[in-house]
């Protein structure tokens, strides 16, 4: 829990609590400013808390969404959970189960150690990279006898400093993303372009996989509003 004395510090001289290299990244920050735990790099933040335009937007439009109790919230680049932090203090949702994946072991563990500043519902956090786990999900849910639980909703939130992840406009990652959702799951995307022909090459291949594209500007940046289409038996 962050006391009330770095709380109140932080908005006069930003509190670090860590500093350094991670796992996946050379210079990582770990501070509370402004009352508001953040994870940064050298040029980008990559968590603010409640702070974070692109999920304060995709929440707005995604709070009464309907989660089944065996369904989980899936956060692809959880970093320090300003998609659970939203979620609770701005929405009081508490009671869905969130899985987080990062690879930056840093921010997994900083993420439980100031858990209840984040989310006081139940969540899992694994260290891994993305593509890996997507992978190893669909392998468990095609050999598994048990039927496994879906994702009812997903945040993707991946970003190398200032610059989106690659693999956003490879097949091979939103492929076994939608083998892992519910029918009627929805993908809150955090997209930053580069130029219009970056955007156009975005937008035509997350429409390959999905329908009802919402994109909604946030700052710099846009969120991107997905849903899987329901499958006829």
């Amino acid at each position: 829990m962050i006391s009330f004395f770095q709380k109140f510090a932080s908005y006069f001289s930003p509190v670090i609590l860590w500093q350094g290299a991670g796992s996946s990244h050379k210079h990582l920050e770990v501070s509370i400013r402004n009352g508001h735990l953040q994870l940064s790099v050298p040029d980008a933040i990559y968590s603010n808390d409640v702070n974070y335009p692109p999920f304060v937007e995709a929440w707005k439009h995604l709070h009464t969404h309907e989660v089944r109790g065996d369904q989980v919230v899936l956060v692809l680049g959880f970093g320090l959970g300003s998609v659970t932090a939203i979620a609770d203090k701005k929405h009081n949702i508490r009671g869905i189960h969130f899985v987080g994946v990062d690879n930056e072991e840093v921010a997994l563990d900083t993420a439980r150690k100031y858990k209840q500043s984040i989310y006081r519902g139940p969540w899992e956090l694994i260290d891994a990279d993305v593509m890996a786990h997507l992978t190893a999900s669909v392998e468990r849910n095609s050999a598994s006898r048990v039927v496994p639980k879906k994702a009812a909703l997903v945040f993707v939130d991946l970003f190398n400093g200032a610059e989106m992840h690659p693999i956003l406009l490879s097949d091979s990652f939103w492929q076994p993303l939608k083998h892992i959702l519910a029918d009627g799951a929805k993908v809150a995307i955090n997209y930053m372009s580069t130029s219009t022909e970056h955007q156009q090459a975005f937008e035509n291949r997350i429409s390959r996989h999905f329908q009802g594209i919402q994109k909604l500007p946030c700052g710099k940046n846009y969120c991107y509003i997905v849903e899987k289409q329901f499958q006829i038996a």
